[in-house]
């Protein structure tokens, strides 16, 4: 039966499906399932929002007026639709900060206004209207940055980079449809009692508590990023942390607050590499740096929030690499267990510089975006899958294994969905290392009294997971 022609707002993408674009880093699935195009989702960037099976996100470029496009895309089907395409000018456009999604539909914040300073919009999914709910002036704040938010209290809440009452941005909030807008804190740089900067702070988040906590990238007494907690109307404002000037600082991503009751973010500069590195912060400001990047092709400035999987984990996208295309990595919370899932070779067949933070769609499988590659250099739309298993390993050679004089020689491979860092075996309690990885050997020490031998093997991954036993039985025969 002849299969119905798809309806051409759904072509306006060329969203390729593709099984396997890249072979998979360390067993993992990956692959780019849609390309953006020139005219289409042109940058992808931000945050993203996933609800009823379908994510939705915004682009600075593109659409119909080449001033940005608000849209979604099907992961059932690999395809996208344009919801809106901007104007520019007062009808606001470069919208570089994503969208959230509430029960009255998407918000999210453009670069381009009536003022010259941006707009706040909503779009009504029902029918697609577009609406400008704030146009954002000097007085009151200008450039908003990083990704809104949806408080408990059901307002719009959000950072702005420049201007305001000091100079330095602030926080605002507004009402659901448009009215009341506050800017409830003017930051006050590097002294005061709002110290902090709003240019490069990348949002806020709700704590467990009620109150909104959020990071800023520079201010603080050394200008290098403060730690920050505050009431919904601003009359509360407290600094539970400013970045010291060695180690970890200036965080430069959007805080997740794990299940475990802290929360998690990036910085971009510090560490033996100065390329920043991966801390948590419980609410009352205690701290501990979880990870460091290197210069190496493990990648580092994270951009995008991380994301708390469903097995634990956390994941999260650099920007940059050595190679300048960025990576997706996983490690555990405690920053054990660190390991490149992909890393992005840009090309026509894969995207690079992630802005986007990882969505989990369902149990181990995680969509992202990049801005930059793909066929139409436009950006992609990629998919992860996986899973956090047990190593294996396993003997080669002969079933009866036999020796001869002092020594007992076993060889063999070992397998893991990422990686293998160690093959171990003991003939008591004691375990020490084979040689090599996923293909090992060991030479092991016998008595020459010793008529039969038992051997216990195991490997270890880089989740810091230990394969099953296998047992080993060796017997002489000179």
């Amino acid at each position: 039966m002849t299969q119905p022609a798809l309806r051409p707002s759904l072509l306006f993408l060329s969203a390729i499906a593709l099984a396997s674009a890249l072979p998979a880093v360390a067993g993992t699935q990956y692959s780019v399932v849609a390309h953006a195009t020139d005219s289409g989702a042109n940058s992808a960037r931000g945050s993203m929002a996933f609800s009823g099976g379908l994510l939705y996100g915004a682009s600075p470029f593109g659409g119909t007026n080449s001033a940005g496009t608000v849209f979604r895309f099907d992961p059932a089907t690999n395809q996208y639709h344009l919801i809106h395409s901007f104007a520019g000018g007062a009808e606001g456009g470069s919208p570089a900060t994503g969208v959230i999604k509430t029960i009255n539909g998407l918000y999210g914040t453009s670069s381009v206004g009536a003022n010259g300073r941006g707009t706040l919009y909503r779009i009504n999914l029902l029918n697609n209207a577009y609406s400008i709910l704030h146009q954002f002036d000097g007085a009151t704040g200008g450039q908003p940055g990083g990704p809104l938010m949806e408080g408990s209290d059901g307002r719009i809440y959000g950072v702005v980079q420049a201007e305001g009452a000091n100079n330095f941005g602030g926080i605002f909030r507004i009402d659901a449809d448009g009215s009341n807008y506050d800017l409830i804190v003017s930051f006050t740089g590097t002294g005061g009692n709002r110290r902090g900067k709003g240019v490069g702070s990348k949002g806020l988040v709700e704590g467990t508590d009620g109150l909104l906590y959020g990071t800023t990238t520079e201010g603080g007494s050394s200008d290098t990023g403060v730690f920050f907690k505050m009431s919904k109307d601003g009359s509360t404002y407290f600094i539970f942390r400013e970045w010291p000037t060695t180690g970890l600082r200036k965080p430069n991503n959007r805080l997740m607050l794990s299940d475990d009751g802290f929360f998690y973010g990036a910085a971009s500069e510090g560490g033996a590499a100065n390329k920043g590195g991966i801390f948590r912060i419980s609410s009352d400001g205690a701290y501990t740096e979880i990870h460091e990047f290197t210069d190496s092709p493990d990648g580092y400035n994270v951009l995008g929030e991380l994301t708390e999987g469903r097995d634990g984990y956390l994941y999260g996208c650099a920007f940059y690499s050595s190679d300048n295309k960025g990576s997706i990595f996983r490690l555990a919370k405690d920053g054990s267990s660190f390991a490149i899932l992909h890393r992005f070779a840009g090309g026509t067949t894969d995207g690079s510089g992630p802005l986007t933070p990882l969505i989990e769609t369902e149990d181990g499988v995680l969509y992202g975006m990049t801005p930059f590659n793909g066929l139409n250099n436009a950006g992609v739309v990629f998919r992860l899958a996986t899973t956090v298993e047990k190593p294996s390993v396993a003997l080669s050679g002969p079933k009866r294994i036999k020796f001869k004089g002092s020594k007992l020689r076993l060889r063999g491979t070992a397998a893991d969905d990422l990686q293998v860092v160690r093959v171990e075996y003991a003939t008591k309690t004691l375990f020490k290392s084979a040689e090599g990885t996923t293909a090992w050997s060991a030479r092991i020490p016998v008595k020459r009294s010793a008529k039969l031998v038992r051997v216990s093997l195991r490997s270890l991954d880089n989740d810091g997971q230990l394969s099953d036993l296998t047992s080993v039985r060796a017997r002489r025969v000179d």
